[in-house]
């Protein structure tokens, strides 16, 4: 009987006492069962756990067994070990898709959507980007999608569909250099970085070597607090990630918008979200049902839309950065009250938090993947700190809880942050 465990029926099943017998002569006779064994005997005084016992002693007989066979026929076992596949350069069955360079992961032309978590403030919230230029708040809860695109004289166009884009994740930030016939030979560069206070993100949007004007285009909404099985952690919803997190047109029934000049304020179910922009930006509703649709979504339409978005345009001047952020607020917060000043400012500032944390533990090594992917856990140690409850998380997106005994906690020795430690630990 267990401390604390009553157990009604104190009689055990006679069963339970010829196996728990077994066991007991596996242990005194220093069998590899001895582990399994003691644990059994010990646990089989419960009734309740008869029929998990019943289950597990006839597969740990055969362990017995098939280890007996290997002790006595060694050659047996090198059969075995010679069946094992290791992963190298010839049977790896897909290829690799991020290959470092400088420092930072690169892929061109990537297929896939929001697998790539930027981490705001020790907290649950985050910016999922990926691959494509799209961006998801998670706060945690759904807190809005928003789509970057261009539009010049030959047209309009997401950047999610451009032609090439070379996408860098450069340790806490994505960066995209995008070309498309809508450009000419010239370059859009997009950085896009998480604010820690107010939580969000900020970007940067530059065009270079263009002949002719272009615009930045935007459209935001969606903010209807979905928070999925796993917080949308890759592999773990009902559908991938690229598809868990798409907008659609029912996930913005019941989002307000709020405009003054160059500022948005979405009212969510779960999130209250501001949009800042450059002095010059035209705001305007759209419908959501046409999201993936730029020029039908800025078609000028005006009227009281069932799924609202915001969309937006600017004017990119040439070689001459832009700054746009998307900052949670509170509740009460409305368009006439928020600073549209400098952003530049907020960016460098994310910009210097951001190297702080990937340069606090570097490397230089012969191997370029290993020099790339240092800065990305000192990252990721970073984001499963939660200053709100001062304790290492078990994860920074799923299993974003408090667990004894991860590997997690040894974050605050390693980049020597001794006083998260000292303050929690976990």
């Amino acid at each position: 009987k267990r401390p604390g465990v009553e157990i009604k029926n104190a009689r055990r099943p006679v069963i339970s006492r010829r196996v728990g017998r077994i066991f007991l002569i596996l242990e005194k006779t220093h069998t590899p069962a001895i582990g399994f064994g003691y644990f059994c005997r010990l646990s089989l005084n419960d009734t309740v756990t008869l029929t998990m016992k019943l289950i597990f002693v006839p597969l740990l007989l055969v362990m017995l067994c098939v280890s007996a066979l290997a002790a006595k026929n060694p050659a047996a076992e090198e059969v075995a070990l010679t069946k094992m596949r290791p992963q190298l350069t010839n049977n790896i069955a897909r290829s690799l898709r991020y290959w470092p360079v400088n420092g930072d992961f690169v892929i061109t032309n990537g297929a896939e959507f929001f697998n790539r978590p930027l981490y705001c403030a020790n907290s649950g919230f985050r910016v999922d980007g990926g691959d494509k230029p799209e961006f998801s708040l998670y706060v945690p809860g759904r807190g809005g999608n928003l789509r970057p695109g261009i539009k010049t004289s030959a047209g309009i166009k997401w950047l999610n569909d451009a032609d090439q884009i070379v996408t860098h994740y450069r340790a806490g930030s994505l960066i995209y250099e995008i070309h498309d016939a809508l450009l000419g030979d010239g370059e859009l560069d997009l950085t896009v970085l998480p604010l820690n206070e107010p939580k969000g993100l900020i970007a940067r949007a530059e065009v270079r070597d263009v002949n002719s004007p272009v615009q930045l285009i935007f459209a935001f909404g969606g903010a209807n607090g979905m928070r999925g099985n796993r917080a949308g952690d890759i592999g773990c919803e009902s559908e991938p990630v690229s598809e868990f997190f798409q907008l659609r047109p029912e996930e913005c029934r019941g989002d307000t918008f709020s405009v003054a000049t160059n500022v948005f304020v979405l009212r969510g179910n779960r999130a209250t979200i501001a949009g800042i922009f450059p002095d010059d930006v035209k705001l305007q509703l759209a419908d959501a049902t046409k999201w993936n649709t730029p020029a039908k979504l800025f078609s000028g339409e005006k009227s009281k839309f069932q799924f609202p978005v915001m969309a937006g345009q600017c004017e990119l001047p040439l070689n001459a950065p832009v700054y746009f952020s998307l900052q949670q607020i509170s509740s009460r917060g409305n368009a006439d009250n928020i600073s549209a000043a400098d952003l530049s400012k907020p960016y460098f500032a994310a910009e210097k938090y951001r190297e702080e944390i990937a340069d606090r533990v570097t490397v230089k090594t012969p191997d370029a993947f290993i020099n790339a992917a240092v800065p990305a856990l000192n990252i990721a140690a970073n984001a499963v700190w939660d200053s709100r409850q001062k304790v290492f998380m078990h994860g920074a997106v799923a299993w974003r809880i408090p667990l004894l005994g991860w590997r997690g906690l040894y974050a605050g020795d390693a980049l020597g942050w001794h006083n998260r430690t000292a303050d929690g630990g976990a």
